[in-house]
């Protein structure tokens, strides 16, 4: 069955399943095998921000568990490293002990170095006249690759709907029917991008399934269901490391509304084409408190993790 209602977790202290299928692929785990792995990867957020606090330990498949690893590491090390001019965040020192040896250790997919050392250039060649190109080059510091992101953003979410619909009688949770659409990611200093607002806009009234912080706020997440009687399609949103934000939906979502609100079609919209991919220009925008709901609570009745 489907979650009806809003899933509560244990505040200070992990919450541990076990599952007889795997909660990221559904494979049967005696066949598979299995490993242990923590939803919220201890070195994902801030070393020591998960004492005291709670988080999904699960069974997973070792395929599945080293593929979730693996998307870790980089994503981790860039969303640290994209928070580290926020002057609150900065000063916590559990940020400031693990900017440094994440980004040192960690190593950028985009660039193949690593990510604090890595930077990234794009050059653009525009022919104004027959005999007159003007080039331009511009750097900026290494970028997370939004497909990386995606796949990480994926897994998580498979896990928290697994643990929502988990039935302890025979110790398995759903995998969803449908579609994963990833409609938009950005850094907090976009957090006001008119996209990521909008999809806020449209889910505020959605009633929440989930809705968690953690890792003393470097973990944020929310799963709201369609309020139509019988829609099966769910909204979705992630922060990671107070500094980085990936929303979206999934289950059954007619092809035009996928289409509407995916990522890729987004993109077309609003970037620039030159020959070595996509260029998009423009000035980054803030959130403002009013439309800042993604993980705000909806009534009185309805409590956090």
């Amino acid at each position: 069955m489907a979650p009806t209602a809003l899933t509560m977790l244990p505040s200070n202290r992990a919450d541990m399943l076990r599952n007889a299928t795997c909660v990221y692929c559904g494979r049967d785990l005696e066949t598979t095998g299995y490993t242990k792995e923590h939803v919220i990867g201890r070195r994902f957020v801030p070393r020591g921000s998960l004492d005291a606090c709670w988080n999904l330990i699960v069974r997973a498949c070792p395929a599945c568990n080293g593929e979730k690893s693996d998307l870790e590491d980089d994503i981790s090390a860039l969303t640290l490293a994209y928070g580290a001019s926020r002057p609150l965040v900065k000063a916590d020192p559990l940020f400031a002990a693990d900017l440094d040896r994440k980004t040192r250790g960690s190593i950028s997919r985009q660039t193949g170095r690593a990510v604090a050392v890595s930077g990234e250039t794009i050059e653009i060649r525009t022919a104004l006249w027959s005999n007159v190109v003007l080039t331009a080059r511009m750097s900026s510091p290494p970028r997370v690759d939004h497909e990386r992101v995606f796949a990480l953003a994926h897994l998580q979410i498979r896990a928290f709907f697994y643990r929502i619909s988990y039935r302890s009688d025979t110790s398995t949770g759903r995998q969803w029917p449908g579609m994963f659409v990833p409609v938009m990611l950005a850094p907090q200093s976009n957090w006001g991008e008119p996209v990521i607002v909008e999809f806020s806009r449209a889910t505020r009234s959605w009633p929440y399934r989930l809705i968690g912080v953690t890792a003393n706020g470097y973990f944020k997440v929310s799963i709201r269901k369609h309020p139509e009687e019988g829609a099966a399609c769910w909204a979705w949103a992630l922060e990671w490391n107070q500094s980085f934000r990936v929303v979206g939906f999934f289950g059954m979502l007619e092809p035009p509304m996928a289409e509407a609100w995916s990522f890729e079609e987004r993109l077309k919209r609003m970037v620039t084409r030159h020959p070595e991919g996509f260029l998009a220009l423009g000035l980054e925008k803030p959130v403002e408190s009013k439309d800042d709901t993604l993980f705000a609570l909806a009534g009185e009745t309805e409590e956090g993790l």
